[in-house]
């Protein structure tokens, strides 16, 4: 009588290599009420750490994203979740570092033993990647325009997320680079937004806030 084979272990299953969502920590991460607290990278990663997103949890409040990347300080591969807001320059990339997917596979082994088509995948990472945009935008309007924060950026801008949000993704889909797509989303959002009554001087300050490429760093 044949023998039953045996089950593949835990780790047999791991992939050589997987598609995945990988994007950096920010070199400047808005906190606080308006963002008006900056800080370089975050508590865990230092600016510009390369992160592999494992998972992402959507919620209203701003998305929390399951990552692997070095450690600030102990530069050890770690498994945490953080702010999608504290990162940017998503993308997806082929993974093949056998330490990252161990790490990865032990915490998230359907994601690997599951792969998303790239599609899937570019369309996760676009949306992600907003939540970036949006909070610095935010942090800088209510830095340059403090006076009009409840008119400018209470109802009308919790109204203007979601088109936000559409807008960049499909920029991105166009092949507009994240900077610049965040960019001509803030200034088409200002647009929308009633200035006739504005000095000139506001107006100006509204539309330098929108300029967002100094945030952008690699």
């Amino acid at each position: 009588m044949e023998s039953a084979r045996p089950e593949p272990r835990h780790d047999e299953l791991q992939p050589e290599s997987a598609r995945l969502i990988v994007a950096n920590a920010a070199h400047t991460v808005f906190q606080g009420p308006g963002g008006r607290e900056t800080y370089s990278g975050t508590k865990h990663f230092s600016a510009g750490t390369r992160l592999h997103v494992a998972n992402a949890f959507w919620g209203a409040a701003g998305e929390s994203v399951q990552v692997v990347g070095l450690a600030r300080h102990s530069r050890r591969l770690i498994h945490v979740t953080i702010a999608a807001q504290s990162m940017y320059n998503f993308r997806v990339c082929t993974v093949a570092q056998p330490a990252v997917l161990r790490k990865l596979h032990a915490r998230s082994a359907s994601y690997l033993t599951f792969p998303q088509s790239d599609e899937n995948l570019l369309e996760s990472a676009w949306g992600l990647s907003s939540y970036y945009w949006l909070k610095a935008l935010r942090a800088r309007l209510t830095a340059a325009v403090p006076e009009l924060r409840e008119s400018l950026i209470g109802r009308p801008w919790d109204r203007a997320e979601s088109h936000f949000r559409n807008s960049y993704r499909e920029r991105r889909e166009q092949g507009v680079a994240e900077p610049e797509a965040a960019e001509a989303m803030a200034l088409e959002l200002i647009a929308k937004w009633d200035l006739e009554t504005l000095t000139p001087t506001v107006r100006h300050r509204l539309e330098a806030a929108c300029h967002l490429s100094d945030l952008w760093q690699m």
